[in-house]
C-alpha cells in the first residue's frame, strides 16, 4: 500500500523544554570492516485484509549527510536513536574520526555545511540554527515568530534560502537570509501557473539558482525542476508526475543536476542538453532520501533507507537510514556508516 512522504517522518518525543548545549567526542566508527550485502528490492506482500502498515526504525539512524564544501574528505551527518535529541556529527572518511557538534536539538532537516565553516540546519520547532564547524556558536537565526526550515546554504556560504517562507501578493518571497537572521533578498517564486519550491542546490545568486517547481496548468507532468533566470523567469528543465514518486533531494556539479525521487531512483538531468537518465533504482525496500555533492563534483553522498517486514506478511516494516559514497566517474558504492 503506497504511502505519503509526509508519514515517513519520525515522530520525535518533545520535551517542554529544550536545553541548548554542544559537546565534542570522538566515538569509534560504526560498523565493521566489511559491510553487509546489499538487500534486493522487494515489494512488501502483506497477509489478510485492507493493510493499515507501520513503519518504524529501531537501533542507531545514519541520516542525511552533507559534505564539507572544502574538503571532500569530511562530511556532516544526523545521527538518532543514541539519546533523547539528535546528534550532528562530523566525520572524516579517511579514518572514521568523529566528533559531535551537537546533541542538543531535534534536527528533522539535512543540514548545510558553507564554505565560511558555518553549517545551518532547521529543528523540530520550525527554527533555523547555526553552528560553527568545531562546535561552537550554536544559536538560532530565524527570526522569532518566522517559521523557517530547510535551509540551503549559498555557494559562499555567507546566506540561505529559507522554507516555508510564504509569497507576499506580488509573488515573492523574502526568503534569503543573512547568517545574522536578516532577510537580506526575496525571490519571484510565482511565475503565472509556475510556482518555485525547495531550492535543488545552493547558488552564490539565488535569483539565478535551479529550483524545484510545481505548474498548476499541467495536469499530469506538472513537478519538475527549473532554472530561474535573474528573478524574472523560469526555463523549465524536466517535469515528472507525483507518481512517479516526491522529490527528496537534489544537488549538482557543472555540467548535471542529480535528483531522487521516492521509492523511484536517482536521476542526472544534463543541463545543457536536457537529457534525463536514470542512474540507480529504488524500491519499497531500498530508497534515497538526501543526497550532498562532493567539492570536485566526482561523487555524491547519500542517505539510503532499506526495510524489512518484521514478520513475514506482516503489517510492521522495520527501515534502517544508512549513508553511502557514490563515484559519478567509475560508478562505484561504497557503504560509509550502517549498523548490523
Amino acid at each position: 500500500m503506497p504511502r505519503s512522504l509526509n508519514t515517513k517522518l519520525v515522530l520525535f518525543s518533545l520535551l517542554a523544554w529544550i536545553a541548548v548545549g554542544c559537546k565534542k567526542d570522538t566515538p569509534q566508527p560504526s560498523g565493521g570492516s566489511n559491510p553487509p550485502n546489499q538487500e534486493e528490492c522487494h515489494d512488501y506482500v502483506f497477509n489478510g485484509g485492507e493493510v493499515f502498515d507501520t513503519y518504524i526504525t529501531t537501533g542507531v539512524q545514519y541520516a542525511r549527510p552533507f559534505f564539507n564544501p572544502n574538503n571532500g574528505d569530511e562530511f556532516v551527518y544526523v545521527r538518532s536513536g543514541t539519546g533523547t535529541y539528535t546528534e550532528l556529527v562530523k566525520r572524516k572518511i579517511s579514518t572514521g574520526q568523529e566528533t559531535i557538534l551537537c546533541n542538543s536539538l531535534m534536527i528533522p532537516s539535512q543540514p548545510q555545511w558553507g564554505k565560511q565553516g558555518w553549517i545551518v540546519f532547521s529543528t523540530l520547532s520550525l527554527t533555523t540554527w547555526k553552528i560553527y564547524e568545531d562546535g561552537t556558536g550554536l544559536s538560532q537565526i530565524s527570526p522569532s515568530g518566522v517559521e523557517c526550515y530547510d535551509p540551503i546554504i549559498s555557494e559562499s556560504g555567507d546566506k540561505f534560502f529559507g522554507g516555508g517562507i510564504p509569497f507576499t501578493v506580488y509573488g515573492y518571497a523574502p526568503a534569503v537570509f543573512g547568517l545574522n537572521g536578516a532577510v537580506v533578498d526575496s525571490i519571484l517564486c510565482q511565475h503565472g501557473s509556475i510556482s518555485l519550491g525547495r531550492l535543488a542546490a545552493g547558488e552564490q545568486d539565488f535569483k539565478n539558482g535551479y529550483y524545484h517547481f510545481y505548474d498548476s496548468s499541467e495536469p499530469v507532468e506538472n513537478f519538475g525542476y527549473c532554472k530561474l533566470n535573474n528573478n524574472q523567469s523560469v526555463d523549465k528543465l524536466t517535469s515528472f508526475s507525483m507518481n512517479d514518486g516526491e522529490d527528496v533531494g537534489a544537488c549538482r556539479n557543472n555540467e548535471n543536476l542529480y535528483y531522487a525521487l521516492y521509492k523511484n531512483g536517482l536521476y542526472r538531468l544534463n543541463l545543457v542538453s536536457r537529457q534525463v537518465d536514470k542512474i540507480m533504482e529504488c524500491c519499497q525496500s531500498r530508497f534515497i532520501m538526501s543526497l550532498s555533492m562532493s567539492p570536485d563534483g566526482k561523487s555524491i553522498i547519500f542517505e539510503r533507507v532499506r526495510g524489512h517486514q518484521t514478520t513475514p506478511g506482516g503489517m510492521v516494516i522495520d527501515e534502517q537510514s544508512e549513508i553511502f559514497l557514490y563515484n559519478l566517474i567509475t560508478k562505484k558504492e561504497t557503504k560509509i556508516l550502517w549498523e548490523e
